[in-house]
């Protein structure tokens, strides 16, 4: 047998400490316009809110910056009909009182400030949907928190033809008026497991989408908690607020809370929030509100 002699390779990986500088491209900057319109029925509030800022790269820090000397108009079925004013003390805000939207009717916004160019958007006005009936039930004391008790609520309702997107709320008042004097927000949950499921909360309101039951009438079942302490003030009255959502703006909830809520998550995938701007960044729409409101003594 021969013997073969082996030569033996030794590698020594020496570490350094040198700093590498990556830069990354930077894009111009790009307009930015929110707008999410209600179909107030009084003039004496603006439903026109613009705002109208730059985009920002990833590494940006907040806030967004205001856009001031912008032009904005607004038309309705392409007739013009707003040209929202900045606000001297927020700039970058931009408000009118002299119309609202009206369900049915489509609404076009074009914005131009230099040099960043014009962006425009477009939405249709969704038709009201109003809460057929609202029953409540005391199911009993919640053992987790003092003076609370687990309530259940059902609310009814009948869906329109076509894709329908809804928000919901239900708010706990001393009376039946716009601004009472004590309210209190509740926190609901689905029941129903399969909207358990789909839904999509976002801070106090609930939304989702008439899958389960187009063009029918139809009731949703939600709990929550209500609290009573000692010496508040008796809240007997219960609004259920409806909102007929547009696709976009449905969209948009729902990719800014997920967006919102996973923030700080560094395993969690990139979330692109949805929006309707041409040119631009942002969402323009709005919403159709209906409000039922009943007297529940318990």
């Amino acid at each position: 047998m021969k013997n073969y002699p082996f030569a033996l390779l030794v590698i020594t990986l020496l570490s350094c400490d040198t700093t590498a500088t990556i830069d990354l491209p930077k894009r111009p900057q790009r307009l930015v316009l929110n707008c999410i319109a209600q179909d107030y029925n009084t003039r004496e509030l603006n439903s026109w809110k613009v705002r109208l800022s730059l985009s920002k790269g990833i590494l940006g820090y907040l806030p967004f910056d205001g856009v001031s000397n912008a032009t904005i108009n607004i038309y309705e079925n392409e007739k013009l009909i707003e040209a929202p004013i900045e606000s001297s003390f927020d700039k970058g805000s931009y408000y009118s009182q002299n119309s609202h939207p009206i369900p049915g009717k489509t609404y076009r916004i074009e914005a131009t400030a230099q040099p960043y160019g014009t962006v425009s958007a477009s939405f249709i006005q969704p038709m009201p949907v109003m809460t057929d009936a609202l029953e409540i039930k005391i199911l009993g004391t919640n053992p987790a928190f003092e003076y609370s008790r687990d309530v259940q609520f059902r609310v009814f309702l009948t869906d329109p033809p076509g894709d329908n997107y809804y928000a919901i709320s239900i708010k706990r008042k001393t009376e039946d008026s716009p601004s009472p004097g004590g309210a209190a927000e509740l926190n609901l949950a689905f029941i129903d497991p399969a909207y358990q499921e789909n839904n999509e909360r976002y801070t106090a309101t609930l939304t989702f989408k008439d899958t389960y039951f187009d063009r029918q009438k139809t009731y949703l079942d939600f709990k929550s908690i209500i609290s009573d302490r000692p010496g508040d003030l008796p809240l007997s009255f219960y609004s259920v607020t409806l909102n007929n959502l547009t696709k976009e703006h449905y969209d948009y909830l729902k990719t800014a809370y997920i967006q919102n809520s996973t923030r700080n998550d560094p395993f969690a995938q990139p979330i692109q929030v949805v929006n309707n701007i041409k040119n631009g960044f942002g969402i323009f729409t709005g919403f159709t509100q209906t409000v039922k409101t009943i007297e529940f003594t318990n």
